[in-house]
């Protein structure tokens, strides 16, 4: 009768709680395991620890709890241990009937055992988490996965669409009035610079090259910053700010997906979608699609941005072109010097040798004439046989040859440090998803196919976008080229 062994249970549980220490748990283990012949399943709860306080003969110190707190001095091997449990009520669950244990169990236990609660908590420590996660869950669809995908794509069209399209028209604004301004007014620069440089009667050396070189760049510098600011375009960031829209987001909404896939008992995880039979399970094929999708968005960007990939190359050429122009120049002065120093060493022997060859015929010949001609032979006889050449004015200037007149002044093409610098950062991001692909398919077969499948349809936004932009999206307006026209004739007046 169940009555009857709750009973006997209870005055074994009263006479252990008349001792205290090591008997009064011992001899309660002996009564409650005798009545009951089974080991229980129990959970204590802070209602039943009121007034109850038992002394540990190791420490000597009270603890609050109950005298089912076991200590390890008197465990026995084998021996049954009571666990506490963080539960609202005291649950027999091995001794009691069903119906009994029902209403006053803490939790959805079986009777087996006591059952450990949950520590999963990140739906309710973290706000923004949670909002998404809740969004998710509640969604009226009659797919989570839809869901996923809806959001994406509305998310992504609410925050990123708009920064692209800021982006697109900032760029049109550099291409189309910044550059031709910069380099229409860089080559006035240089001319003006040059014709300072002869003034102040600067020769043309590798030392006053680089100082011209220099100064060009900086006076360049300073008006492309200036007509940056006019019509407010920043190369640097005109080219990450999608980047830097995008990233606290795919953060975010990765986070919260995961949180919401990884919460107990989640309608989310176990949910279909498409031929993944659970959302909460890794799937290769999704990674695999995504990895191909980056692939390609990643060829769609490097096509689209040809231009600044094309300048980095382009100013390099230059930049090796002019190193190699200044030490050909160099050259070729040194080799005009040389030539002009044996030009003249060469006229000033012939005039030497012009000025012997009349005195010997202002002699009167003799019969030393012998001896004179025996004398020559030993000397210089091809020289003075040869016929002097006539001696030059003083006043004559002396030609030099063709290849020591100075190059005609060339179209001067100075690139942005900044260009260079986003083309640079623009080469490195392409070349760095291309090595995401591969990241995403390995990474797909270790995390939940629904936080895959949130990756995979931005990475499907993101390619329809660029592949907008770059195909079908209207050219520049003609406002644009009015505008830039109009500055060009400013400039040149």
């Amino acid at each position: 009768m169940p009555s009857r062994r709750l009973a006997q249970v209870a005055v074994g549980i009263s006479r252990g709680m008349g001792h205290t220490g090591s008997a009064g748990w011992s001899s309660s283990t002996r009564c409650f395991r005798r009545h009951m012949h089974v080991a229980p399943t129990l959970s204590i709860s802070n209602e039943s620890n009121v007034g109850c306080s038992s002394r540990s003969p190791s420490r000597g110190k009270g603890v609050d709890g109950d005298f089912f707190t076991p200590y390890a001095q008197t465990t026995r091997v084998g021996a049954w241990s009571p666990r506490r449990w963080r539960g609202g009520s005291i649950a027999l669950l091995a001794a009691l009937p069903i119906e009994t244990t029902a209403p006053l169990a803490s939790g959805s236990g079986s009777g087996s055992g006591p059952e450990v609660e949950p520590t999963y908590t990140a739906l309710t420590s973290y706000p923004p988490f949670t909002t998404i996660g809740e969004m998710i869950l509640s969604s009226p669809l009659p797919s989570y996965g839809l869901t996923i995908v809806l959001s994406t794509i509305l998310l992504r069209g609410l925050i990123t669409l708009p920064v692209t399209i800021w982006q697109r028209r900032r760029q049109e604004r550099l291409a189309t009035i910044v550059g031709p301004l910069v380099q229409k007014k860089s080559n006035e620069i240089a001319k003006e610079l040059l014709a300072e440089h002869v003034k102040e009667g600067r020769r043309r050396t590798a030392e006053n090259e680089r100082v011209f070189t220099k100064e060009l760049e900086r006076r360049v510098s300073v008006f492309r910053k200036a007509l940056q600011r006019e019509y407010k375009v920043r190369p640097l960031l005109t080219s990450l700010g999608p980047m830097l829209a995008n990233i606290p987001l795919l953060i975010i909404f990765s986070l919260s997906i995961r949180s919401a896939l990884e919460a107990p008992g989640s309608p989310l995880a176990l949910s279909p979608f498409l031929w993944i039979h659970q959302l909460g399970q890794a799937d290769i094929a999704l990674g695999i699609a995504g990895g191909m999708l980056t692939f390609l968005n990643s060829e769609v960007t490097r096509i689209r941005g040809e231009n600044s990939i094309t300048e980095i190359t382009v100013a390099e050429e230059e930049m090796e072109a002019n190193r190699r122009a200044k030490a050909e120049s160099w050259k070729e002065s040194r080799r005009a010097k040389r030539e002009q120093q044996a030009m003249e060493i060469k006229e000033r022997a012939e005039t030497l040798l012009a000025q012997r060859s009349k005195r010997h015929v202002a002699k009167p010949t003799s019969s030393s004439d012998t001896t004179g001609s025996k004398r020559t032979l030993t000397t210089s006889s091809v020289l003075l046989a040869q016929t002097p050449s006539p001696r030059p004015q003083p006043n004559t200037l002396t030609k030099l040859p063709a290849s020591a007149t100075p190059p005609p002044v060339q179209e001067i093409r100075i690139h942005s440090p900044e260009a260079v610098r986003v083309a640079r950062l623009t080469k490195f991001f392409e070349n760095l998803g291309k090595l995401s692909a591969l990241f995403i398919i390995c990474l797909s077969t270790q995390v939940p196919s629904g936080l895959v499948l949130y990756w995979v349809s931005s990475i499907s936004f993101t390619l329809a976008q660029n592949v907008y932009f770059t195909y079908f999206a209207k050219k520049p307006k003609h406002a644009y080229q009015t505008a830039r026209q109009a500055a060009i004739d400013a400039i040149k007046q």
